[in-house]
């Protein structure tokens, strides 16, 4: 393979596992669709699949805006892929899933740190005119 393709399998591929190829995945040239094209054609789409798995429009966009960032970063990877537009719905998916996560976390109180300890009183410290001088 030259330095030209990419599959989709060798884009994220657990270490371990260079030399091993999925045959369901595809090799392909750098994709005609430029990542601004992929965001001009996809964008409303990938928001709505991100209102749709969260409930909400504002999460949702912050989603879509997180997942096409890092497409942008990878894009010399990503823009390779026969469907640069599947991945960045995969990555909205999978941020989706997160989100859940730490708002169940959130919602179980675990993970939150304990309140902080009063420190010990002394007899004294219960009245403070007591301690008082004149």
């Amino acid at each position: 393979m030259d330095g030209s393709t990419v599959s989709a399998a060798d884009a994220y591929r657990p270490p371990g596992r260079e030399g091993q190829r999925d045959e369901r995945m595809t090799e392909t040239t750098v994709s005609p669709l430029g990542f601004e094209e992929l965001y001009q054609a996809d964008w409303r789409k990938v928001v709505a699949l991100g209102w749709s798995l969260t409930g909400s429009r504002s999460v949702g966009e912050e989603l879509a805006q997180d997942a096409f960032l890092d497409a942008y970063r990878r894009w010399s990877h990503v823009g390779r892929l026969e469907a640069p537009g599947a991945w960045v719905r995969r990555a909205v998916a999978n941020r989706a899933v997160s989100h859940r996560r730490r708002l169940r976390v959130a919602a179980s109180g675990a993970g939150a740190a304990p309140p902080p300890a009063e420190p010990p009183r002394s007899p004294t410290s219960r009245c403070p005119i007591s301690t008082a001088r004149w």
